[in-house]
């Protein structure tokens, strides 16, 4: 089972802590068998979800949008995680756009999408802050039909779409 993710980066007030976020997660791999991951390995919800999944033995395909991807990390410690993550990756898939954009980051979740069995999404159910959030990677899953399972970080509620 191929399982992608897509999800907040950061966490809006009244959210369920990293904690709980990561016991959905990691109940969501074990109950569907997961065998790849496959990220953009963005901060937030990609780098937890990848870390659980590879806990489990999941083997990782990562999704890098854009030439230079790295620095379009503003926390050091998220560009850290997200370069020990990558090589660790059993594939990597260069999009070699050459501008970290919002039309970059929307091809790396239609990549994820079309490249998953099963999608994975922390999302609030807000629309996206720009091109390419959540909520374009979940509507771009609806029109591929892809099954996807929705971990709402506001109510506490995981749940298939």
């Amino acid at each position: 089972m191929r399982i992608g993710i897509s999800g907040h980066q950061r966490l809006r007030p009244g959210s369920r802590d990293w904690a709980w976020i990561d016991a959905a997660m990691e109940d969501v791999a074990r109950r569907h068998g997961i065998n790849v991951v496959v990220s953009a390995l963005a901060g937030g919800a990609d780098q937890h979800f990848v870390r659980v999944a590879m806990t489990l033995g999941a083997l990782l395909t990562a999704v890098i949008p854009c030439r230079d991807y790295a620095d379009a990390f503003a926390e050091p410690a998220e560009r850290a995680a997200y370069e020990a993550l990558l090589a660790q990756a059993a594939t990597i898939h260069h999009l070699d756009r050459p501008v970290c954009d919002q039309s970059a980051f929307m091809a790396a979740g239609e990549y994820v999408v079309a490249h998953c069995d099963l999608l994975v999404v922390l999302w609030d159910g807000q629309p996206s802050q720009g091109l390419g959030g959540t909520a374009d990677v979940v509507a771009c899953a609806a029109r591929s039909e892809r099954r996807v399972v929705h971990i709402n970080p506001q109510n506490g509620v995981v749940a298939f779409r």
